[in-house]
């Protein structure tokens, strides 16, 4: 009972934190550059952030699978400017090369939802940099999240180095390995904004 309780503050509190920084992400992604994807969880911030970009595609929850493609295909040819995804709805499954920004509106608890979402546009066709940016709101539950999720990337990353090192692989596997635990091709930044 005690860890359902908790859950539902933890719940209210990451729905407060997404209320709470409509107006500066709105603003935040007002001045990014044309084939953006902009990444959020709640219904709300989607809604925000459609509004903020009126030349987009969206995919929720709500979108039905055999659309998602056709709203793909859309993006890819530069027929709309922006993607406004859920990055539970639209984090796998899709490809977005077009995009060399992706801006995540809201963090998540997991940080391998946030970094399969991310890899939308770090797809094999991408010829470019992709340019990673998380919008954190100060002395919201958004600082306690983005500690959490750094600390769980340096665990996974640790824990794959150690077994990685333990195994005998030939030079080009062990540098293929290597390659894709860094992600080279990322450029990824933590925009912290004041969500008062």
């Amino acid at each position: 009972e005690l860890i359902f309780e908790r859950n539902l503050i933890v719940s209210e509190l990451f729905r407060l934190t997404s209320e709470a920084k409509y107006t500066v992400v709105k603003q935040v992604v007002a001045d990014l550059p044309k084939h953006s994807i902009v990444f959020a969880y709640h219904l709300g911030m989607l809604d925000a952030l459609e509004e903020a970009l009126p030349n987009s595609i969206r995919i929720d929850g709500s979108t039905p699978m055999e659309k998602r493609l056709e709203l793909q295909d859309m993006f890819q040819s530069g027929e709309v400017d922006y993607a406004v995804l859920s990055m539970m709805a639209a984090g796998t499954g899709i490809t977005l090369t077009r995009a060399s920004t992706v801006v995540f509106a809201e963090l998540y608890f997991v940080p391998g939802v946030l970094l399969q979402a991310e890899d939308r546009a770090h797809r094999i066709g991408q010829k470019n940099a992709v340019d990673v940016r998380y919008i954190i709101a100060a002395q919201t539950l958004d600082d306690h999240v983005y500690r959490k999720i750094k600390y769980k990337i340096r665990i996974i990353f640790f824990v794959f180095r150690a077994l990685w090192s333990k195994m005998e692989f030939s030079f080009f596997f062990n540098s293929q390995i290597e390659i894709s635990i860094l992600d080279i091709h990322k450029n990824v930044h933590f925009q912290k904004v004041d969500s008062r």
